[in-house]
């Protein structure tokens, strides 16, 4: 994550896979939470320039946060 981000980003990250991926069953396996956690960082704060045919799945990204927004409660 670029030094200039905003820090409360890995906060919200955080809670945000609390509560949508975080499972029980997982037990003590945290390889999944910093794999999860870096994909979403990632996401919010690109450092890789992506190819055309990568870019395209931001499209789907798109939509999904669009959707996840309209279900908000």
């Amino acid at each position: 994550m670029p030094k200039d981000s905003d820090d409360n980003a890995v906060i919200r990250a955080v809670r945000y896979i609390a509560h949508v991926h975080a499972r029980s069953y997982l037990g003590d396996d945290t390889a999944w939470f910093h794999h999860t956690l870096n994909v979403l960082l990632e996401l919010a704060h690109p450092s890789e320039i992506l190819t055309p045919e990568a870019a395209k799945f931001l499209a789907d990204i798109e939509k999904g946060i669009s959707e996840a927004r309209g279900q908000i409660f």
